[in-house]
């Protein structure tokens, strides 16, 4: 296994885990469980082009596509990060004015989306920083 294959994993498990769990927060999600599931599928395979985009414009930039596990510096995942974050908000704000979804009552709304998507590309991408380092070293994974 590659350390690509395992950020793929990390990021589609762990981005599942928040669309489930930030899921009633929107006003479409409430009641349905199967629906929910499969939007929060949908959302995950979003984030996961979202997260390789970022990764990849990330990699050319630093000039290194193994940053996770090569690049002592913080400026990478700062910039992983912040490219999701600059993503989210345009893709947020875009699907709220066409009426995809709506924020519910529970949900904090900030810079016009609401909070827990702001908050998912701030915690899941960390969580996945650090599993790759983690799990590379354990297995002694190839690095391309």
């Amino acid at each position: 296994m590659s350390i690509a294959a395992v950020a793929v994993l990390a990021t589609v498990v762990l981005h599942f885990a928040w669309e489930m769990l930030q899921a009633p927060a929107f006003v479409d999600f409430a009641g349905s469980t199967w629906g929910a599931t499969l939007r929060c599928l949908a959302a995950t395979g979003g984030d996961l082009l979202l997260a390789t985009g970022a990764y990849a414009i990330t990699a050319v930039v630093f000039r290194r596509a193994a940053w996770p596990v090569q690049h002592r510096s913080i400026q990478p995942a700062a910039t992983w990060i912040a490219l999701g974050v600059v993503a989210t908000i345009a893709f947020d704000q875009r699907a709220l004015a066409e009426g995809r979804w709506a924020c519910g009552p529970e949900m904090p709304v900030i810079v016009g989306i609401g909070l827990l998507p702001l908050l998912q590309w701030r915690i899941v991408p960390g969580f996945t920083l650090a599993a790759v380092p983690y799990v590379a070293a354990r297995r002694e994974l190839y690095c391309p």
